[in-house]
């Protein structure tokens, strides 16, 4: 468990004080484990109302008396985390199937404002959720954004950014969108209208697919012809006169 040490120092306004180290200028040391509780004492006889405590950076003023001066406590939000993206910044998704996505940071202070972008888009729908959870560091805060993926949302890409009022510029990630889907195919004869014998023809099959259809295939009573999306034939005559199928 790594342990960070606090040194602290006390100015007293009025009263008496008796510091634990020797010499007016020493600085004591206290010992924690992180995210644990830590009780910093100043052993004298006036009114705590009259201490002031000093902290980092460079011995600035943590508290006016009693009260926690909440100013140096200012904190920007880390650990920007998208879920299940992968080192090339995608997210893989099957069509007609639900998809979550997940975004959590460290919560600073002020809070910052955690969004989805769609496209440059801001997201603002019912299918957006916050939820706060604390480990032994800080809070983290989680937003996720549900929806039913579809090939029309294929390289759509996806930014979760954080800001508050003390970021310079948003601390942010982009994820990309990479829908799986099954092929439509589109098939056709040119010229489409009637076909006249020494004419050349093209039968062409086109398919949107995810990934994408490496491999076409041409038959006519069950030969294989060609391994194109586009096979042509030239001066055809009577006897080539039949059944074509594709295959994908």
């Amino acid at each position: 468990m790594p342990v960070i040490i606090f040194t602290f120092s006390v100015i007293v306004s009025a009263g008496y004080a008796q510091f634990v180290t020797k010499g007016n200028n020493q600085k004591d040391q206290v010992y924690c484990r992180i995210g644990e509780e830590t009780i910093l004492y100043c052993p004298r006889s006036a009114d705590n109302s009259s201490v002031t405590w000093l902290g980092p950076p460079n011995l600035i003023p943590y508290t006016d008396g009693k009260e926690i001066n909440n100013d140096l406590r200012k904190r920007l939000p880390t650990d920007l985390t998208i879920t299940n993206m992968t080192n090339t910044h995608y997210i893989f998704s099957i069509e007609h199937t639900e998809l979550i996505l997940s975004c959590s940071v460290r919560r600073g202070n002020p809070v910052e404002t955690l969004q989805w972008t769609r496209n440059g888009i801001h997201i603002q729908n019912q299918n957006v959720s916050l939820s706060i959870s604390k480990d032994n560091i800080s809070e983290i805060a989680t937003l996720q954004y549900s929806f039913v993926s579809s090939r029309e949302d294929n390289k759509d890409n996806f930014t979760c950014s954080a800001e508050s009022s003390i970021t310079e510029e948003p601390l942010s990630k982009t994820v990309y969108l990479n829908v799986y889907y099954t092929p439509t195919v589109i098939a056709a004869v040119y010229p489409s209208n009637e076909i006249r014998e020494s004419s050349d023809i093209s039968l062409q099959c086109n398919a949107d697919a995810n990934p994408e259809v490496k491999k076409y295939t041409w038959q006519k009573h069950g030969r294989v012809l060609a391994n194109v999306s586009v096979y042509n034939v030239t001066k055809i005559d009577r006897s080539q006169t039949g059944e074509y199928m594709f295959w994908i």
